[in-house]
């Protein structure tokens, strides 16, 4: 009975250890800036008007994840600010079919761009 408590005794200072560890090396990587500049912050690239460097990236990610919501979205917005509103559309299009969910306000969207001035 004693060898059991002891055992679980010892489990449960395991246990915990491993926890101080995880939150240790949680703090450290939010401190250190961990899996930064794994994506773009395209917001920022759009509020900076760095459309060309939203195209390199959007273009990368839809090379190998040609159904990422936010790189389809953030391509099309690029090329919709930069005045290649047919080009643009392609990705309004793709973005509807890769999300449902999104369908109704991409076909809301291409029918503004279909309404405003035209270019390739």
């Amino acid at each position: 009975m004693e060898s059991d408590i002891a055992q679980i005794k010892l489990l449960l200072w395991a246990i915990l250890g491993l926890q101080i560890l995880f939150v240790v090396a949680n703090i450290a990587c939010r401190v250190l800036g961990c899996g930064k500049g794994a994506q773009p912050d395209y917001n920022e690239l759009v509020a900076r008007g760095k459309y060309d460097q939203i195209l390199s990236y959007t273009k990368k990610r839809l090379d190998t994840h040609p159904h990422d919501t936010d790189a389809l979205y953030f391509r099309a917005k690029a090329l919709q600010a930069m005045g290649l509103t047919d080009s643009a559309k392609e990705f309004v299009k793709r973005l509807g079919e890769s999300d449902q969910r999104l369908a109704l306000v991409c076909r809301e969207w291409l029918e503004a761009l279909d309404s405003g001035p035209q270019s390739t």
